[in-house]
This record gives structure tokens, C-alpha cells and sequence, in this order.
């Protein structure tokens, strides 16, 4: 079996899942009052938290929030200087693109947020995570070299970070060869059996993805069978048969970051105008999120999926307690080297067609 054939096996449940989310999405926000059915070979748990998803977006699509400036021109003013820690440029930047709330109010239903011209900018999905998908410890604590032991009680501060497929930091010139992260660089590693064992679970975050924005969703897909089918652009391509066949989040990366706070910043690593998907998990209570520019506040308690375009958009984020942020995101450099087209944002008139 080649690699390529591997990556159509390990993103074959996130095709399904999406295909199956984003039928069952447009029906449901245009009451056609159609049935649409679950793939027969499904586990219930999967059929049930894709409907859960679909429900918190079905939600979201229909308390929609609407500021007062457009993304397009924003993104014109910014500068490598806003990266969300310069308190002078975010001064600046805020004075020509105000916040749209004054940051006092907590939101906690599920919500979309669109610009000025009705273009889709951030999802707020609060519970589109089920409780019992949550990861236990059989799964999300990787490793006794990544987190505390079981006895402890408590996941040790920091960051993991996994990837089929990218650059090792400052090098990422045109002589330099993609590789996989070196937590998936050995046969049956941690991370090698996080991905296995979080592979529905990413599969699901992907169909959400295709409902947010398809096109992203698609590029992130292409990019990962153009990696399966050129496997001689990976320095380290052996390993790759192996984790394209359970790779089934159609992002370039994913990291693991546990019991942190999350400074405002912004993701200097992005695609300015690609979501990246953050999904909080653990046992905490009184999490928060916010998108600064915006002056938004959110609660962010297990099993909120929260999206966002994070290498435009300052956030942040706080917890109390045990907890884990996964991030799923993608990577410029990456999207540059495999020359993939950079999503546009879906404006709403679209979806209403």
C-alpha cells in the first residue's frame, strides 16, 4: 500500500464526517425538514457527537454578531508590530478598528461573529465537544515524558506539538526539506498514539472545520494527500506511510498545550485568513477566552471549540484547574512550499443562497 493510499485511508472518516455534518447542517438552518442519515457503519458515539456539533453550529449560525469594520481593510493596516504583546501598535490599530464591546459582558451562548460585509471572521461553540469525548487519561496525557505521572493528579505545564509534515524552526528556506515532528518520528511513540486514539475525536473538529469554511477545509485536505503522494519532499519519509494512515485532522499541525495561561497574542505562524480551531478540555471551571481587538469576552469550559483566525486576531485565555488546549492550526510556510491557495473568508450571503 503506498503512502498516498494511506493518507485517502486516514482522512477517509474526516471526508465522511464531513460530508455527513454539513448536509445535516444546511438542512437544519434552512428547515427543509429533510432526513439525513448517519453512515451505517458508524459507532453510535460518533453519530451522536457529530449531531451534538451540528446542534451548538446550528445555534451559532443563528445568534450572529455583527461589528462595525471590515476585515479585508484591517488586515491592510496591520503590521508584523501587531502580534498582540505591542501595546503601542494595538493602541493604533484599535483607534481605526474600535472593539465592538467595551470587554465587561461574558458571552456564553454559541455564536458567529461576521464584519461589516457579512463576512464569517469567528465561531463561538460552546459544548460542541461532547462530555464523553472529552479525552480521559487513556488517551490525551501522551506521555510520562510530556506530562506529570497519573498519581500526581495534575498535567504538567506545557506544549506538545505534532505534525505529519513542516519546517524546523529557522529552517524553512527553499533548500530545506519539510519533516515530521520529532513526536511522531518514532514507531510507537506517545504521540504516534494520540493521534491514533484522537482520531474520531479530530475527524469531528475537521467537519466542523467544512461547515466554517469549506475551502480552507478542502486546502487543508489537498495539502495533506500532496504531502501522502510526494513523500520524497519529507527528510524523514519513512515514517510517513505510517502516520498518514491515522492522520485525520486536515490541519498542518496540532499542539497539545496544558495547564497554561495564554498571554494575548497572536499566531505568527498562520494564514492570515485561516481558522485555526482551539478546543478546550480537562476539569476546570471559570475558563475564559478573549479576542482582544474585538473587546469580547468568552467562557471557555470543557468541550468549547472556539475559532478563529489567530494570525490577525489577538486572544487569550485563562483557566483554573487541570486542563488542556488543543489547538489545531495551519502553518504560511507550509501552504507557501506546496503552493496552496490561500481561504477566503465565507461571507453569510453565501451560506443563504
Amino acid at each position: 500500500m503506498t503512502a498516498a493510499q494511506d493518507a485517502a485511508e486516514g482522512l477517509q472518516i474526516t471526508r465522511e464526517v464531513s460530508e455527513y455534518m454539513r448536509l445535516k447542517f444546511v438542512t437544519d438552518i434552512s428547515h427543509y425538514g429533510t432526513t439525513v442519515t448517519h453512515p451505517s457503519h458508524w459507532p453510535l458515539k460518533l453519530r451522536l457527537d457529530c449531531d451534538i456539533a451540528i446542534r451548538v453550529l446550528t445555534q451559532a449560525y443563528h445568534n450572529t454578531v455583527k461589528i462595525n469594520w471590515d476585515i479585508e481593510k484591517y488586515i491592510t493596516k496591520i503590521s508584523p508590530k501587531n502580534n498582540g504583546r505591542n501595546d503601542t501598535a494595538e493602541a493604533a490599530i484599535g483607534r481605526e478598528f474600535p472593539p465592538f464591546s467595551d470587554g465587561s459582558e461574558t458571552y456564553d451562548r454559541p455564536m458567529s461573529i461576521i464584519d461589516s460585509k457579512g463576512r464569517e471572521i469567528s465561531w463561538y461553540l460552546p459544548g460542541a465537544i461532547s462530555s464523553h469525548r472529552e479525552p480521559s487519561s487513556t488517551n490525551w496525557r501522551v506521555g510520562k515524558e510530556f506530562y506529570m505521572p497519573r498519581a500526581a493528579g495534575h498535567l504538567k505545564p506545557g506544549t506538545v506539538s505534532l505534525a505529519p509534515a513542516w519546517f524546523e524552526q529557522a529552517h524553512d528556506t527553499d533548500k530545506d526539506k519539510l519533516r515530521i515532528s520529532a513526536t511522531l518520528s518514532s514507531s510507537g511513540s506517545p504521540g504516534e498514539n494520540w493521534v491514533r486514539a484522537m482520531r474520531f475525536h479530530s475527524a469531528i473538529v475537521g467537519g466542523i472545520l467544512s461547515i466554517i469554511n469549506p475551502q480552507q477545509f478542502e486546502g487543508g485536505m489537498a495539502t495533506l494527500q500532496a504531502i501522502a503522494r510526494n513523500p520524497e519532499i519529507i527528510l524523514n519519509h519513512e515514517r510517513l506511510a505510517v502516520i498518514s494512515k491515522i492522520w485525520s485532522a486536515p490541519f498542518h499541525g496540532i499542539s497539545i498545550i496544558s495547564n497554561r495561561i495564554t498571554p494575548r497574542h497572536q499566531d505568527c505562524n498562520g494564514v492570515r485568513r485561516w481558522m485555526d480551531l482551539l478546543v478546550a478540555l480537562g476539569e476546570y471551571q471559570k475558563g475564559s477566552i478573549s479576542l482582544v481587538g474585538l473587546g469580547m469576552n468568552f467562557s471557555y469550559q470543557p468541550g468549547t471549540v472556539m475559532a478563529v483566525p489567530g494570525r490577525i486576531l489577538t486572544h487569550a485565555a485563562e483557566c483554573q484547574g487541570d486542563r488542556a488546549c488543543i489547538a489545531y492550526y495551519m502553518r504560511d510556510n507550509i501552504n507557501t512550499r506546496l503552493q496552496g491557495e490561500e481561504a477566503i473568508f465565507v461571507k453569510r450571503e453565501v451560506r443563504e443562497q
